[in-house]
């Protein structure tokens, strides 16, 4: 009877190591669970920065382009300016030409047109007329025009009475000549008077309109 009373420590025994292996299996529990739980919460804490850098980025590449940009500077009215003038001394004022009357004109425009059915120059003096040898010339003794009235009045420096024959030729001559012209100052014209070199009067032609 006294040998079989030993057996109850190993009943005690049993209970404890249920007790260790039961909190062992809590915290490989706990392990597990916060393994589980623990990769789910990590994704939303490292996606919380990824939200900030696109706002972060877009100012930088936007502001680039402006930089560069810079307007042209405008071009000044100063630079396109031309250089000021050179100071000269001031010239005399040219005098005004004589004034030229209409019977003046009338008269220089009869004596050029005569001098060119000669096949002479407008500018050409009288005394430089060639006469044709045996003939008689009128022409070298011509020395001015003049007009006044409808009559035209050749001065011719000769001897009216002895040099008579040049005074008629000569009126006839130009009074044949302005018939034919149809100009203004030719219409103005009636009449050829040749005068010698004192104004005296020494022929006359009446001019024909043809």
């Amino acid at each position: 009877m006294n040998e079989s009373t030993p057996a109850a420590p190993s009943k005690k025994l049993h209970w404890g190591w249920k007790i260790l292996v039961g909190i062992g299996v809590f915290f490989v529990a706990m392990m597990i669970l916060g393994l589980i739980v623990g990769p789910q919460d990590k994704p939303t804490d490292k996606a919380a920065p990824a939200a900030t850098s696109p706002s972060t980025a877009t100012p930088t590449s936007a502001a680039a382009p402006a930089s560069t940009a810079a307007p042209a500077a405008p071009v000044t009215e100063a630079a396109a300016s031309p250089p000021a003038p050179v100071a000269t001394s001031p010239q005399p004022a040219a005098e005004p030409a004589p004034a030229v009357s209409g019977d003046q004109q009338v008269a220089t425009a009869a004596e050029s047109y005569v001098k060119q059915n000669w096949g002479m120059s407008p500018n050409a003096s009288w005394q430089s007329f060639e006469c044709t040898p045996g003939i008689t010339c009128w022409q070298p003794y011509v020395v001015r025009f003049a007009f006044e009235s409808g009559i035209l009045r050749p001065t011719l420096q000769i001897d009216r009475n002895a040099q008579k024959v040049l005074g008629e030729k000569a009126a006839d001559t130009m009074a044949s000549f302005i018939g034919f012209s149809k100009e203004p100052w030719a219409q103005q014209i009636d009449w050829v008077e040749v005068t010698d070199g004192s104004g005296v009067h020494v022929a006359q032609k009446q001019v024909t309109r043809r």
